[in-house]
């Protein structure tokens, strides 16, 4: 989870800062969230979010990853 917790932030902080690639980072934070949510248990999950992320963004990811378990 250590390498997660790194990149998720880092993704997040790009995406703050705008510019001419904020629509690959936020793709890339998208497709990111949605590999994570499959490969982690809820518990490590959210203890890689990021602190200052918008729980609204993360919401889908993280109904998914806690709704997994009863899927399979």
């Amino acid at each position: 989870t250590l390498w997660w917790k790194k990149l998720l932030p880092e993704l997040c902080q790009k995406i703050k800062c705008g510019g001419e690639k904020n629509q690959l980072y936020l793709s890339s934070l998208k497709e990111t969230l949605s590999v994570v949510a499959v490969e982690l248990e809820l518990r490590d999950f959210v203890n890689v979010l990021p602190e200052d992320g918008t729980a609204a963004f993360f919401l889908p990811y993280l109904l998914y990853c806690s709704q997994k378990k009863s899927l399979t």
